[in-house]
C-alpha cells in the first residue's frame, strides 16, 4: 500500500460539534483514530475491506475514516438518512465487511458477511493508475439505481492540496459544513481541505438558517460552500444580520441556479466573495474562481480549471472536437477523477476510450479557458 499515507498525510482538521457539545483538537485526533482502528481489527476489518458508515455528521465520522485509511480499508459513507433496505442494499454491493451506525449515542460497530452475489462486478479491480482504493461513495441515483463511485487517495490528496491555493485558505480560516460527509463535498470541504489548510471545521448534523447564523457567529466561520438555497435561507431568516455574518468572507456555489443575479446579490448581502464551482461526485472542484481572478469571471462563468485539470469538448452524437467557442458536450480528465464505478457497465458509459469522464453537461469554454455550463446533453438528467 504504498501510495496509503498521501491520505494519511492530510492532517485532521480540528473539528467542533455543536450537536454533541465536543470540540476535538487536531493534535487530538490521532490518539481517537488509534482506538476506532483496533476496533476495527477487532471484528475482523483488513487492508483492502470495505467498512460502510451511517453517520450524521459527527465528529466520529472523521476519526473513522482516518481509522479505516490507517487499517487500509475503503470508506464508504453512506447518507445518514436514507432507509435501512436502501441502505443494505449499497453495503451489500460494495461487500462491505463491517458497518457503522448511529443515531444517537455511541456509534456501534457490527461485522458483515459479504455476499459474493451481491457484490458488484467492478469492486476489486486494480485502479486505472495503479493507486489505492480509499473511498466509495454513492451518486444520488437521479437516473436509476445509485452508482456507487470509486476514489484512490492520490486523487483525494491532490484535490485537497490543490483547493486550498485555489480557494485561497489560510489556517486562520473556519468552515461550516452542513452538507452531509457522505457527499464529496462534504468530504472534501468538510475534512479533507481544511485538513491540508490546518483549518476548524464547525459540523452541522441538519440544515437549520438560524443556527447557521448562530454558528457562524460563535465561531468566525470564513468559508462556506453549498447550493444557493443554503445562502438564500440565511438571507432570510430573521436572525439575519451583516454584524452577525461579518467573518464570512468565502462562498463557493455550484449548480445550475447560480445566477450572476445570484452571485451578485449574495455578495452583497454577506460582504464576501461569491462564486461559481463546478463539480461532481465524480469528478470534484474541476473549475472554480481562483483567489486573485478578476472578480466579474466569478459571476458568468463557472470558473477554469483547477491544477491538472483538462477540459474538452465534442458533440454529443459522434464526440468528435468542437469548433472553438462552440458549445458542446463536456468531458473532464485529470488526477482527481474518479477511478470509475463498482459497475463495469457503468464504467464503460461514462468513460472515452482514452479515458475521459463524460460529465453528461452542455458547457462553453472561452478562449482563456472559461468553463461555463449552458445545459445537460440529455434533458432527462437531473443536474
Amino acid at each position: 500500500m504504498s501510495d496509503t499515507p498521501e491520505l494519511l498525510a492530510i492532517p485532521a482538521p480540528r473539528v467542533v460539534d455543536p450537536g454533541q457539545g465536543v470540540t476535538i483538537e487536531a493534535d487530538s485526533m490521532g490518539t481517537t483514530v488509534a482506538g476506532w482502528a483496533g476496533r476495527l481489527d477487532d471484528v475482523g476489518v483488513r487492508a483492502g475491506h470495505v467498512v460502510a458508515l451511517q453517520l450524521a455528521n459527527r465528529w466520529e465520522a472523521v476519526a473513522v475514516l482516518r481509522a479505516c485509511w490507517q487499517v487500509g480499508a475503503v470508506a464508504f459513507p453512506v447518507h445518514h438518512r436514507i432507509g435501512n433496505a436502501e441502505r443494505d442494499r449499497l453495503v451489500a454491493r460494495a461487500g462491505a465487511s463491517a458497518l457503522l451506525t448511529a443515531s444517537v449515542g455511541e456509534p456501534s460497530l457490527e461485522p458483515r458477511d459479504p455476499d459474493p452475489s451481491s457484490v458488484d462486478d467492478d469492486l476489486d479491480r486494480p485502479s486505472a493508475d495503479g493507486g489505492t482504493l480509499a473511498l466509495l461513495l454513492a451518486t444520488s441515483g437521479s437516473t436509476g439505481e445509485p452508482k456507487i463511485v470509486r476514489h484512490t487517495h492520490a486523487g483525494l490528496a491532490h484535490k485537497a492540496r490543490t483547493m486550498v491555493t485555489a480557494h485561497g485558505l489560510t489556517a486562520g480560516d473556519v468552515v461550516l459544513m452542513p452538507a452531509p460527509l457522505a457527499h464529496i463535498s462534504g468530504m472534501l470541504n468538510g475534512i479533507l481541505l481544511p485538513g491540508q489548510a490546518g483549518m476548524t471545521t464547525v459540523l452541522m448534523d441538519r440544515w437549520d438558517p438560524d443556527g447557521a447564523i448562530e454558528l457562524i457567529e460563535e465561531h468566525g466561520v470564513s468559508f462556506m460552500i453549498g447550493p444557493p438555497t443554503f445562502f438564500l435561507d440565511l438571507r432570510a431568516s430573521p436572525s439575519f444580520t451583516p454584524e452577525a455574518v461579518r467573518s464570512l468572507r468565502l462562498v463557493s456555489c455550484g449548480g445550475s441556479s447560480v445566477t450572476p443575479a445570484f452571485v451578485q446579490e449574495t455578495a452583497r448581502a454577506f460582504d464576501a466573495v461569491v462564486k461559481r464551482t463546478y463539480g461532481s461526485t465524480e469528478a470534484p472542484t474541476v473549475t472554480t474562481w481562483h483567489a486573485g481572478d478578476p472578480a466579474p469571471l466569478a459571476e458568468r462563468t463557472d470558473g477554469r480549471p483547477t491544477l491538472g485539470v483538462r477540459l474538452r469538448l465534442v458533440d454529443p452524437e459522434d464526440e468528435q472536437p468542437v469548433a472553438d467557442g462552440g458549445t458542446g458536450a463536456l468531458q473532464v480528465a485529470g488526477p482527481e477523477v474518479c477511478d470509475g464505478y463498482t459497475q463495469q457497465a457503468a464504467t464503460r458509459q461514462a468513460f472515452t476510450s482514452d479515458g475521459w469522464f463524460r460529465t453528461g453537461d452542455l458547457a462553453t469554454i472561452s478562449a482563456e479557458g472559461w468553463l461555463t455550463i449552458v445545459g445537460r446533453v440529455a434533458a432527462t438528467i437531473i443536474r
